[in-house]
């Protein structure tokens, strides 16, 4: 049963995933163009990981982990932030120069977009658990 620890576990795959294969997602338009069928098998992966984290999102919501002020057409709106913060993150810390690049960085950045929406409960899971490390 999906929960916030196998979310945290998605979350170490897809930091395996862009920093094994940087390229992955860079270099968007050139991709696009010059190699179409790699182009297509990104974005039906880009497509998965909003479609999965929408669903875990709304299953989250059912177990009593979000905040039930929280509509599920929000949900759709947060995959599609949480890819994005995913996808460009790496570009992002070589733009700032930054010090801190590696998993617990990826995915404190990660969190910080899941954490406002939990409820109390989904506040000490994570608590207790220490699932966001």
């Amino acid at each position: 049963r999906p929960g916030l620890e196998d979310l945290n576990l998605q979350l170490d795959a897809y930091y395996d995933l862009t920093t094994r294969y940087p390229f992955y997602f860079s270099d968007i338009e050139e991709v696009k163009h010059d190699f179409v069928r790699l182009h297509q098998q990104r974005k039906s992966l880009l497509q998965r990981m909003i479609w999965q984290f929408e669903k875990r999102l709304s299953q989250l919501s059912a177990e009593g982990l979000i905040d039930q002020r929280y509509e599920q057409e929000q949900f759709g709106l947060s995959a599609k932030a949480l890819c994005n913060q995913i996808i460009f993150w790496k570009a992002q810390q070589r733009l700032l120069d930054a010090e801190e690049t590696g998993r617990a960085a990826f995915k404190d950045q990660a969190w910080s977009l899941i954490t406002p929406y939990l409820s109390a409960v989904g506040r000490a899971k994570t608590d207790k658990n220490h699932t966001r490390r």
